[in-house]
C-alpha cells in the first residue's frame, strides 16, 4: 500500500511573506495602508524622517552608527546619550499610536 499517491498530492510551499501578502491582498480594503510587493506595507500618509529637535540626539547616534560599529563605540554612545524629557517621550508616543 502505498502512503503517498503523487497524482493525489498538491504541495503548496509559501513563505510568511508569501501568506502575508495573500492574507492582506484578501483584505485590502480593511487596511489603512497600500500594499505591494516592491515596498511591503506603507502608510497612507508620508511618515517623518528626522524626529523633533527635542529628541535630535537620537538621530544624530542613528546617523553616526556605521563609524560607532566600525570603531566598537556603539555602547559607549548609548550609554553617553543624554535623557528625553518625559514630554518629548509622550509627543513621539502619540504619534505612533502607543
Amino acid at each position: 500500500m502505498e502512503l503517498f499517491q503523487k497524482e493525489k498530492a498538491e504541495i503548496v510551499m509559501n513563505t510568511p511573506i508569501e501568506e502575508a501578502i495573500t492574507i492582506a491582498r484578501q483584505h485590502a480594503n480593511r487596511f489603512a495602508g497600500n500594499l505591494s510587493e516592491e515596498f511591503g506595507l506603507m502608510p497612507s500618509q508620508e511618515t517623518a524622517t528626522k524626529l523633533s529637535s527635542e529628541l535630535r540626539f537620537i538621530d544624530h547616534l542613528v546617523d553616526d552608527l556605521p563609524r560607532l560599529y566600525r570603531r566598537g563605540q556603539v555602547c559607549r554612545a548609548i550609554m553617553e546619550l543624554p535623557s528625553a524629557t518625559a514630554s518629548a517621550i509622550d509627543r513621539l508616543l502619540s504619534l505612533i499610536h502607543i
